[in-house]
This record gives structure tokens, sequence and C-alpha cells, in this order.
């Protein structure tokens, strides 16, 4: 019994997705992260594929204002879900979680960029990610010296040369990184275009392996 009657006051002070909907940016992340250490929230995001989530759920994304550090700038992104009865609006939905990521970017004449930020996965840390950054803001450069070892498994015409691989490269768009060990990974993608990684070793940068793939279904 007071089990019962504790969710039910949790639930009942949980906001609703109309609640947040109708609130600025600042102002919504006062009421979803209250009391969690953090920056304030500066956008708030629909998601955007509502065809995967299973009926009454959906989620915002609340992205913090980026701090500048010494290797460039980093910033946090929170998935909010919210979770609807059966049959009922969306915007009915109670808030069921929030999970923060961090993301990273390269700061531009001297500050944060507003997009083009890079999302650390498990296994990277903020600094690596800056480093790696720097290496592959150089690949597309004639100038920069690497070895290229090249896969493509859509028959696009990435493989054809470096200075092939080099102009395709100019054309993508980071969007996360790992690391594993000494190695890191970028994942790179452009509208319309498969999924591209780009793999360098941080002690052995001028080595670099690029595959591009079709990834599988969500």
């Amino acid at each position: 019994m007071f089990l019962a009657t504790a969710l039910m006051l949790v639930m009942q002070d949980a906001p609703t997705l109309a609640m947040v909907q109708r609130l600025p940016p600042a102002a919504a992340g006062e009421l979803v992260l209250r009391g969690k250490n953090r920056q304030p929230i500066e956008a708030v995001v629909p998601e955007r594929n509502t065809a995967l989530q299973p009926p009454g759920h959906s989620d915002l994304e609340m992205v913090e204002r980026a701090v500048a550090g010494d290797g460039g700038c980093s910033r946090v992104r929170w998935r909010v879900g919210f979770a609807a009865p059966v049959g009922e609006p969306k915007e009915t939905g109670l808030m069921q979680s929030a999970y923060p990521s961090t993301e990273v970017a390269l700061a531009r004449g001297g500050r944060c960029p507003v997009g083009g930020y890079v999302r650390v996965h498990s296994g990277a840390t903020v600094e690596v990610a800056f480093r790696a950054l720097r290496v592959l803001a150089t690949l597309p450069k004639q100038s920069t010296r690497a070895a290229f070892a090249c896969v493509d498994e859509t028959f696009s015409n990435l493989c054809a040369s470096p200075k092939a691989i080099r102009a395709e490269l100019a054309t993508l768009t980071p969007w996360a990184v790992n690391q594993d060990g000494d190695v890191v990974e970028f994942w790179l993608d452009a509208p319309g275009r498969a999924l591209t990684e780009v793999r360098f070793s941080l002690t052995a940068p001028a080595k670099v392996s690029v595959r591009r793939r079709v990834p599988p279904p969500a």
C-alpha cells in the first residue's frame, strides 16, 4: 500500500509532454531536470523518428549550453522520455526518464559553434575526442600526410583514389566518435548517403581506415 501511494505521488509530480512543450527551453529544463548538475537548456528538439516508438511513447532532446575548454567545446544532450496511456494523446504522457550524453566540437573563431557537435560514445573521453577531431579535420586536405585503406560496400566512387577519399570526407559530417584502446572511430554521413566510418590510431594517425556501408535497420 505504501509503495503504491508513493508511486502515485511520483507520477503526479512528473511533468507531461504538453507542459514541457509550452515552455521556452530554459524553463523546460528547469521543470524536467531540476536537481541535476547541468548548464542551462538552450534548445528542445522533438523526436525524429516516431515510427520506432511503442504506442503512447515519445521523446524530446534537451540541449545544454556548450562549455569551452582547452581542447574545444562540450555540451550535454538529454534524451527525455514520456509515456501516455494507450489511446490517449501523446501530449498527456508523463515524463519517465532522462538520459544524458556528451557532445563535442572544435571552437570556431574562439567561440563554441551552434551546431556540428559529435556525440562521444562509451569508451571515449572528451579529451580524446578533441584530439581525434583535430586529426579528422585535416584529412580532407591534400597537404596532410595519410595512407588510406578503403572499403566501399555500396559501390560508390569513394575508394577510387586518395584524392577521391579526401574529396568525399570534405562533404561528410561526423556525428559520433568511439574509442577502442588507442584507436578512434568516427561515424560520418550526409543526407542520402550511407554510413562512412573513419578509423585511425592516436599514436599513428597517418594510417587511416575508411569504410562505407549501409547500416542495419534500426
